[in-house]
């Protein structure tokens, strides 16, 4: 089983934030349920962080041009729509230990434009201002990721992920 890589525990202002996260990735952190997408080649189920299965579903997920079987990670939103901003498996393989920037440009590389899902909007830490000028009532706040972190994924809990930072809206 996999254990759904810990939430920031401590929450910045973005100008404390900024000269740690100068080369990280920013992303919009998007209030929802987390999902978890599993795709066999078969069979797509959704489960969230304790493992349980969703009854939505999202048929067009099978269409991703990424060898199965996968398990992505994302934000199922209230208002329907999924935004996925990373993978845990691959092929059937762990991949804790691919650099976060690779898993990335993997995903991006190989989606397709979908009704009901997304990729979350990614930028780099300089360019954070545009995220928060989206104009999303689910937009939650913003997160900053090491683009070289690894094991974001794995089969043990820790009590903080250092290679990310979390900034909530007000």
């Amino acid at each position: 089983m996999f254990y759904y890589p810990n939430k920031p525990i401590r929450t910045y202002s973005i100008e404390n934030v900024l000269p740690i996260v100068e080369t990280w990735f920013c992303k919009a952190k998007m209030n929802g349920k987390r999902v978890l997408p599993f795709f066999d080649g078969r069979t797509l189920t959704l489960f969230g962080r304790q493992g349980q299965k969703f009854k939505e579903y999202f048929p067009e997920l099978k269409a991703l041009q990424l060898p199965t079987p996968w398990l992505l990670d994302g934000e199922l939103l209230r208002s329907g729509r999924i935004f996925l901003w990373d993978y845990a498996v691959l092929d059937g393989k762990l991949v804790s230990q691919t650099p976060y920037h690779e898993r990335w440009k993997n995903l991006n590389d190989n989606w397709r434009p979908m009704d009901t899902c997304a990729l979350v909007p990614t930028v780099l830490s300089k360019d954070y201002k545009n995220l928060l000028s989206l104009d999303d009532p689910e937009l939650e706040g913003l997160v900053w990721k090491d683009p070289k972190a690894t094991n974001l994924w794995g089969l043990h809990s820790t009590s903080e992920v250092s290679s990310q930072v979390k900034w909530r809206k007000k």
